[in-house]
């Protein structure tokens, strides 16, 4: 068993057979979206248990409380506390990041988990699939907070979630889109409920800075080091590009059918492919255009810069270097990418094949 010092008289961290848990000597105020006593509760332990590979999905979510209540025999806690706040996750846990800060005497500690690899953004419709990893977070604050102000806690807590994927540039499974979290994230906040009161938690407060610095750090932290599901600050502009559900498999299968390429779609697949890996301003380009088309299809762009169509055009030929020749628009009907990409993509080729 792994443990560790959290700020806080009498508070520490242990990781023991895939339990991650916060510990504390006297009882810590809690409000929470855990499954197992979720709400407003006391308790001295808080609970992250990962569930084993092999686990079926399905019989999980019918029956999770056998499950954590297994996970809560296994720390050996039952002589010394009644009960427990419990989170599951399919993260691996021991890739967990602690990140602590303080202010005067106020203190938090954050303990985050997680892996994307059903990242969604929230709003969105998806099909339920078996979940392989979810983002949970606990903060345990060193500080006497309000239970109001724990709630906004919650709140300021889950914007820096979503501010630390947006830095990843996390995308949703479902869309492609900026990712906001996964359909199974929780959070728990707790206190020690040492010094005087506190009222406010929102990002300007001095208690939310920390909480946001503190949560934003270790989710990127936990996310991009997952060994599931994670994303590394870093990633290859080609997987950056599948993220956004432009593979390059894609982008052949969709270009083939442009009549004024005239190329099938192994050569196209296979000039792509030898260009995203060989050439970083030729992949540059086609990440730029992918962003510049999503641009349009938000309707982020004023009416002043003109159509996709032609905007596309003219980007493809500042590109390539060359004046693109005027082209039938009804090339592109069959093409199931949007208009901007199409026109940047074939102009950007077309300067490539002929060279």
């Amino acid at each position: 068993m792994k443990q560790f010092d959290l700020m806080g008289k009498g508070n520490r961290l242990v990781f023991k057979d895939n339990i991650l848990a916060v510990l504390s000597e006297f009882p810590l105020s809690v409000v929470s979206s855990a499954f197992h006593n979720g709400g407003t509760t006391k308790t001295k332990v808080i609970i992250n248990a990962q569930v084993p590979q092999g686990y079926d999905d399905r019989d999980l979510h019918q029956d999770p409380e056998e499950f954590i209540q297994q996970c809560f025999k296994r720390l050996r806690l039952e002589d010394e506390v009644d009960g427990f706040v419990g989170m599951i996750t399919f993260a691996v846990v021991g890739a967990f990041s602690l990140v602590s800060a303080c202010k005067g005497d106020l203190g938090v500690n954050v303990v985050a988990t997680g892996g994307c690899t059903h990242a969604k953004s929230a709003g969105e419709e998806a099909q339920p699939q078996p979940i392989a990893d979810t983002i949970n977070v606990v903060v345990l604050v060193d500080g006497n907070p309000t239970e109001a102000c724990m709630i906004s806690s919650i709140i300021t807590a889950t914007e820096a979630k979503s501010a630390a994927l947006r830095e990843l540039d996390v995308r949703s499974l479902y869309t492609g889109n900026p990712a906001t979290g996964t359909p199974t994230d929780a959070i728990v906040v707790a206190k020690t409920g040492r010094g005087s009161c506190i009222c406010y938690s929102g990002p300007s407060s001095e208690l939310g800075e920390l909480i946001a610095s503190c949560v934003k750090q270790a989710v990127k932290e936990a996310v991009a080091k997952a060994p599931i599901g994670g994303y590394p600050v870093s990633r290859p502009l080609e997987q950056r590009l599948a993220e956004r559900h432009v593979s390059v498999a894609k982008l052949a299968a969709e270009l083939a059918k442009v009549k004024s390429l005239g190329k099938d779609e192994p050569t196209i697949a296979a000039e792509l492919g030898r260009l995203m890996k060989e050439d970083a301003v030729f992949a540059s380009a086609l990440f730029a255009a992918t962003e510049l088309s999503r641009e349009f299809e938000e309707g982020r762009f004023s009416r002043e810069v003109g159509d996709a169509a032609t905007l596309g055009a003219r980007f493809g030929e500042l590109l390539s270097g060359q004046k693109a020749k005027a082209r039938r628009t009804e090339d592109y009907d069959d093409v199931d990418l949007p208009v901007f990409l199409i026109n940047a993509f074939v102009a950007l080729l077309k300067n490539r094949f002929s060279a």
